[in-house]
């Protein structure tokens, strides 16, 4: 029976074992002078995020390794460079995971329909676009809620078309890391000069300037 046992407590230890070695191949550690697909998509999301701006390729460099660090000591990490798998972890639960270019549709959202809006204000039109994204009311993706038939009227008169400004970029950044400050609102408009009566229905979910934000 004891033989028993330690049988089964050896096979357990070896499954175990190889399922780390498992997870550890899948996510390996990626420092100062890696190479690989993996180093070209943390430099993607580190970029999303507003903590890298150089070159996005597969090799971790001196830029890369900065970024890291910024990242890892703003959210309270283990500030050595290293990205393992605590800091992966953080990454794939911070926020969202988008490209430049949807960063990019973001803001010009933003700057067409609140450049002249506080900072709160510009974050809050880039989360309104990221919540509708996650409900299962609106298309899954930013492109198609961006592009969706009359969701946005700077889209249809051609005011989208703008050059954002920097402060438009990090406001989608900040959306895309997860800042929000509408607590969840899916629609935005200006009360003082809104003709529709569609948003008296809706339930108030934060008033930042000069825009009301509901469900």
């Amino acid at each position: 029976m004891k033989r028993l046992l330690l049988l089964i407590l050896v096979l357990m230890t070896i499954t175990a074992t190889a399922a780390v070695g498992k997870a550890e191949a899948s996510s390996p550690l990626l420092k100062l002078g890696s190479q690989g697909a993996a180093v070209e998509k943390l430099k993607e999301r580190l970029h999303a995020l507003g903590y890298y701006s150089d070159a996005i390729n597969a090799t971790y460099g001196q830029a890369a390794e900065t970024a890291v660090l910024r990242y890892q000591e703003s959210n309270g990490l283990l500030v050595d460079g290293i990205v393992g798998p605590e800091t992966l972890g953080s990454l794939d639960n911070n926020g969202y995971d988008l490209t430049a270019e949807e960063i990019d549709l973001i803001a010009r959202i933003i700057y067409s329909e609140a450049r002249g809006e506080s900072y709160d204000g510009q974050v809050g039109v880039g989360a309104v676009i990221l919540n509708r994204v996650t409900s299962d009311l609106f298309p899954n993706s930013v492109r198609d809620v961006v592009y969706q038939t009359n969701a946005f009227s700077v889209v249809h008169n051609g005011r989208y078309n703008m050059k954002p400004d920097e402060t438009a970029y990090q406001a989608a950044r900040d959306a895309a890391a997860g800042v929000d400050p509408t607590n969840g609102a899916l629609f935005f408009y200006n009360p003082d000069i809104s003709t529709s009566t569609y948003f008296n229905s809706r339930t108030a979910a934060a008033k930042i300037g000069n825009h009301q934000f509901t469900f």
